[in-house]
């Protein structure tokens, strides 16, 4: 047996080929290997790279932690130097291989890469002296909604064994708090604050995930996104998770929708109330369009707490949150003169109202005799152009929509004398249909009679 026919995976035909190629018929870039199969050398060179890189790595960490086990005094600590000295030397640790003290970290990590944004609580959160932006003060206007978040979610998770007390004497099993909430309402009501001022009182973690950092155009990527989203969470312990515009990521299977959003819906089905329901992680889901949510998703949700749009002495406190200068007084004319506007509305009123009142005083058009601050006027003529604004967006959508009808209208008046064979006329089917005419609400037509058939010349 010659050498080449000796070797593994070398036909007899051709000495020094490589997978039945003779050896002048090699593929480019793939060199002699020694079992006999042919390999990219760009391939085996990135391989190589990767390996010296993993002992560099390893090496480093080894030395590091021996470093930081010579410098230790306590006996602790050197344990665990030595414990890290030994997990570089074995190479990089795998998922949850970590220490538990390091696994919050790399959660957080592998949730900044996915795109979620972790918004730590303030360190004054423990003492209970928080910034003012993380205060219910800064939530004007739902006395009712606050009082509520704060029983059903902010106290269940700052205060879980009181919980736990009386659960054990009412039930034998089941949880202390609720696992999911959903706040409901138009926009600009302030669902996304209440989350934010929530998880700071009870002193968590808030996760927020934008709706791009799960959806994917790839097929079967958005239901693993979501899945691994859950998995970090509960490695990062005790959080509050919140996903906004709930509606767009899992719509009512009663409606429409793609295999992907079925598939989507069915993870955070089996998450949030199932066998793989973990009980670290609060959600809190917000959408403005509760009717479009799945009734299987919906029951899920332990609580459901409404976001209403203020009333005139809700719109009031929030014109004070954002116009304190002004009087009571002032803000009460504003707030009755703004019905069915929004926190977020309110806002946007007192930020065109301060950028008039500069551009005003810039141009010298303001004397000097004039307050610093923007008058009352000034918040009422901003408060009419955004009025004015309202309703001519209304009137435009109502426009389209008469648009609409008008245009389906037509389209039905365009049929055309039609033929129900292509060999010649008949006297069966053929009929002219003329244009609608609209009169009011109705429509009238007329249909004619269909033409004689042709006499038989025979």
């Amino acid at each position: 047996m010659s050498a080449a026919a000796g070797q593994i995976g070398q036909p007899r035909t051709f000495p020094g080929g490589q997978l039945g190629l003779p050896g002048s018929l090699r593929p480019v870039g793939y060199t002699q290997a020694a079992g006999g199969y042919a390999q990219p050398a760009n391939a085996a060179a990135r391989a190589a790279a990767r390996a010296a890189a993993r002992e560099a790595a390893a090496a480093a960490a080894a030395e590091a932690a021996e470093e930081a086990a010579e410098a230790a005094k306590g006996g602790e600590a050197a344990q665990a130097a030595a414990e890290c000295c030994d997990e570089a030397e074995e190479g990089l640790p795998r998922r949850g291989s970590e220490p538990e003290a390091a696994r919050p970290r790399e959660a957080i990590a592998r949730l900044q890469r996915m795109g979620a944004s972790v918004v730590q609580p303030p360190a004054a959160a423990r003492d209970g002296d928080l910034p003012s932006e993380m205060s219910w003060d800064s939530l004007a206007g739902a006395g009712e909604v606050k009082q509520l978040v704060e029983e059903v979610l902010v106290l269940p998770l700052a205060h879980p064994e009181a919980f736990a007390a009386v659960r054990a004497g009412t039930r034998a099993f089941d949880k202390d708090r609720p696992a999911a909430l959903l706040f409901y309402g138009p926009p600009g009501t302030g669902k996304t604050t209440a989350a934010k001022i929530a998880a700071a009182q009870a002193g968590l973690p808030l996760v927020y995930v934008p709706l791009e950092t799960v959806l994917s155009k790839w097929f079967g990527q958005a239901e693993q996104q979501l899945a691994a989203l859950f998995d970090h969470c509960n490695d990062l312990g005790r959080c509050v998770l919140f996903v906004d515009e709930l509606d767009a990521l899992a719509g009512s299977r009663e409606r429409d929708i793609d295999d992907a959003s079925r598939r989507v819906l069915s993870v955070l089905l089996r998450r949030l109330d199932g066998m793989e329901a973990k009980s670290q992680t609060t959600l809190v889901g917000a959408t403005n369009r509760r009717a479009d949510l799945d009734a299987a998703l919906l029951s899920r949700f332990d609580v459901r707490v409404p976001f209403p749009a203020p009333d005139a002495d809700g719109r009031a406190q929030i014109f004070g949150l954002y116009a304190r200068h002004l009087p009571a007084e002032a803000r009460s004319v504003l707030g009755e003169a703004a019905p069915g506007l929004s926190g977020r509305d309110i806002l946007d009123i007192c930020r065109q109202a301060e950028r008039r009142w500069v551009v005003l005083k810039l141009k010298g058009e303001v004397s000097d005799s004039e307050p610093e601050l923007p008058p009352l006027p000034v918040y009422e003529a901003a408060l009419r152009s955004r009025l004015e604004s309202s309703d001519d967006a209304k009137d435009d959508d109502a426009a389209r929509k008469r648009g609409a009808q008008r245009g389906s209208i037509a389209r039905l008046g365009e049929r055309r004398r039609i033929s129900p064979t292509s060999l010649g006329p008949s006297s069966v089917g053929a009929w002219t249909l003329r244009p609608f005419v609209v009169v009011g609400s109705f429509c009238e037509g007329k249909v004619t009679d269909p033409p004689p058939p042709p006499r038989s010349t025979q």
